[in-house]
């Protein structure tokens, strides 16, 4: 028996882990450039940049002295921001790309520079619409490039790095505005801040909801009017001959005036009907305006809230012509007084041409508001409070059946710590840090003192007390008295834990910040003997936990988060992170040994598309992970018939390779299970497939196939198999799938996990 069963081990089928194809990666065209040619062209273009600047400015400030800024700002705003929405969701794809909120919010504050009286009075023609959008987009970039010339400075190593985490921070301050999808954005807002309704009513007259649910209605009204717009638009625009088109517009658009009649008799003869639509639709662009003027008794209605609340709201929302000052435009780009004032009085109207603002700066709103009503410190323990009871929440959801210890407390050589929320859940150890500080704007512009305070409270802090408390547990296990002490009075069982997982949660999006570990390590801001936790925003834990609702993939996706961000460097945000996760389940092993740097930007499209969808009101399928089915079964059937170290076996199962990877495998086990059926007889017959990852996981993979024939031997042979297998590749386990091949429809017909013999002492 012995020696069969060592020639069924020699016949093992083996998988390695072949290259990764699951997306394509492109090598950077500045890779292959002498570093020094390139320092000197990016100061050549920073020193450029900076000599543009006034020029840019002053044409930008004449189009406003000539033209009407309102009608200027609402047309780049409807052609930039406005997307489509089908019965496929919402459409990535804009009139004018490149166009992104922040430069229209730049627009705006250069426009209140002016007071009422410079303002030009009439709508600028096309010519002068197109000239703006390309001078405001070269307006943000000479802004970005003319930091260049800091690299002309003397530095170290160190302080290279530093301004270039600084700089990092500044691009993703001066760029990018949604912290969450809106729906989360408003949630969230309304749950946190309604906690200051009564203070900020005292105060100012209207509450933290009253603010978010008028803001959310003017937001609606807006999309209303917009909406409608495009659907009289459309209909117009099906004419099929140019006579039916202009009477159509006349007909059916709303306040035109003149004579469709002596429309028609001007138009020359080359002209086509196509010409004609563009003509109209420059002319139906004159109303745009009006699609941003905020009608308080419409607001009033929609909210249930009287007008009067309504509209200290939006005054307290917006700025006057002239309120700011042309020599300040400078300091726009990082801190923009738009931001916290999206709104502009215009005599007695109020005008909001991109009303969304008010929720991708909610945050600074809400703190300024609470520190004129004298409640900031009220609005710090709310955001502390807030933060932790909505990461339990999360976590209970994404992990039904986790234990958890709120504020669990633990002593060493005398002092106490507290961590935020532990849990266990199988054989996993859940370590969660919630940390509420609020980013300050002085940190969002890249100030090296304040970003670095930053990082300490919100990178840090936390993943310090995260790491100490899973080093006890290690160190627990391995045998240490004290800290076997500290695990027992937080009711830990250390033979039941295999893994632990660790996580950081902010209020703020610091993102971009946190995921760059090795610059922060070579800044000198983290220790280098400290492994940082992944450290999410809320909202963006709630995506992930509602994208990986399969409670193995979602403790997967953290548990090799915090890997691969210290092994690969990588430039993306949390949802980029997401989406790579999605396309590859982190098994990408070849990029790894290369020691690339990824930018993984605009991998959250897919994710993107289905939230803003959900959002417009268009179901569409939820973004998965590229899991072969038939492992996909397994995990589930696992965690539902909650088998013992279920956890441990689907991380060590998801770790085995990439949805290529995996084609394989099944591939292969199709037909391993077609050769024992017709050569079980035997003795020496090929019966299993060893899946051997990357020598850096920890467990190995068996599958084994055998016929109801040879059940009464599967222990056996299964034990050799595994042990082979552990002494051969110097695993921490080995994990053994068994499949029956006369009932090949279930996902397995029994599982588990063989660990390594323990030495007689």
């Amino acid at each position: 028996m012995k020696r069969k069963l060592k020639s069924k081990r020699r016949k093992d089928k083996h998988i390695k882990n072949p290259k990764n194809q699951e997306f394509t990666v492109f090598e950077h065209p500045f890779n292959r450039i002498d570093k020094d040619v390139l320092k000197k062209a990016f100061l050549s273009t920073g020193q450029e940049s900076g000599k543009k600047l006034p020029a840019i400015l002053q044409s930008l400030l004449g189009h406003f002295r000539s033209w009407y800024p309102p009608f200027i700002i609402s047309t780049v705003a409807t052609y930039s921001l406005q997307v489509g929405v089908g019965d496929e969701g919402v459409s990535s794809q804009r009139f004018i790309e490149n166009m992104q909120q922040h430069h229209v919010e730049m627009l705006q504050a250069i426009a209140l520079t002016l007071t009422n009286d410079e303002w030009g009075s009439e709508p600028a023609p096309p010519k002068v619409i197109q000239q703006v959008i390309d001078q405001v987009g070269e307006l943000a970039e000479a802004f970005l490039y003319r930091r260049f010339v800091a690299m002309d400075e003397e530095r170290d190593e160190q302080q290279l790095v530093v301004l270039a985490l600084q700089e990092r921070l500044r691009a993703h301050t001066q760029m990018v505005r949604n912290w969450g999808y809106f729906s989360a954005v408003v949630r969230i807002s309304k749950e946190m801040y309604g906690a200051l309704d009564q203070d900020l009513s005292s105060h100012f007259g209207f509450s933290a909801t009253d603010l978010i649910e008028v803001s959310k209605a003017l937001l609606t009204a807006f999309e209303r009017r917009a909406n409608k717009r495009w659907t009289v638009l459309r209909d117009i625009f099906r004419a099929c001959t140019t006579e039916q088109l202009v009477r159509d517009f006349y007909a059916k658009y709303p306040d035109v005036e003149g004579d469709p009649e002596e429309f028609l008799a001007g138009i020359p003869k080359d002209v086509t009907t196509q010409m004609v639509k563009y003509r109209l639709l420059a002319h139906a662009d004159i109303a745009l305006v009006k699609l941003g003027i905020a009608d308080a008794d419409e607001l009033a209605e929609l909210t249930g809230r009287a007008s009067e609340v309504v509209g200290r709201i939006l005054e307290k929302l917006s700025l006057h012509p002239g309120d700011l000052d042309a020599e300040q435009i400078d300091s726009f780009f990082l801190a923009n007084p738009i931001w916290v004032s999206p709104g502009m009085r215009i005599g007695g109207v109020f005008f909001f041409p991109t009303p969304q603002i008010i929720f991708s700066h909610i945050h600074p709103i809400m703190n300024t508001l609470a520190e004129a009503a004298g409640v900031k410190t009220k609005l710090e323990k709310r955001r502390a409070t807030f933060l932790e009871a909505k990461v339990k929440e999360v976590v209970e959801k994404a992990l039904p059946g986790i234990s958890l210890t709120p504020n669990a407390k633990w002593e060493v050589d005398g002092k106490i710590f507290e961590t935020d929320l532990l849990g266990q859940i199988d054989r996993v150890v859940f370590i969660v840090e919630a940390k509420s500080a609020a980013l300050t704007s002085q940190g969002l512009r890249g100030a090296p003192d304040r970003v670095k305070r930053h990082v300490r409270d919100l990178v840090v802090a936390p993943a310090q007390q995260s790491f100490r408390l899973e080093q006890i547990i290690l160190q627990a296990k391995a045998g240490d008295p004290s800290s076997l002490g500290i695990a027992s009075s937080l009711g830990l069982v250390l033979d039941d834990i295999d893994t632990v997982i660790r996580v950081s949660v902010t209020l703020d999006d610091f993102s971009t910040i946190c995921s760059a570990e090795k610059e922060l390590k070579a800044a000198g801001w983290v220790p280098q003997d400290l492994r940082l936790a992944p450290t999410l925003g809320l909202a963006d834990f709630e995506v992930v936990a509602d994208i990986l609702d399969e409670p193995a993939y979602f403790l997967h996706y953290l548990a090799e988060r915090e890997r691969v961000q210290k092994i690969i460097d990588i430039f993306g945000d949390e949802l980029d992170y997401l989406g790579f996760y999605l396309q590859t389940g982190f098994n990408i092993f070849s990029l790894e040994e290369a020691g690339v740097a990824l930018a993984i930007t605009e991998m959250s499209q897919a994710i993107d598309h289905y939230y803003c969808s959900i959002d417009a009101g268009v179901e569409v399928r939820k973004p998965s992970p590229k899991i072969h089915s038939q492992l996909a079964r397994i995990i589930q059937e696992l965690r539902q018939r909650n088998a013992r170290s279920w956890t441990s076996m689907s991380l060590d199962m998801l770790s085995m390779g990439s949805a290529e990877e995996q084609d394989l495998l099944f591939s292969e086990l199709e037909i391993l299970r077609e050769n024992v059926r017709k050569n079980y007889i035997d003795p020496k017959h090929l019966c299993s497939l060893v899946v051997s990852p990357p020598a850096h996981r920890a467990a190995c993979v068996i599958f084994y196939v055998y016929p109801e024939t040879l059940s009464n031997q599967r222990q056996d042979i299964v034990s050799q198999l595994a042990g082979d297998a552990l002494a051969e590749q110097n695993r921490t386990r080995c994990i053994i799938v068994g499949r029956k091949i006369e009932e090949w429809h279930r996902p397995y017909q029994f599982i588990g996990i063989a660990m390594p013999q323990k030495a007689s002492p």
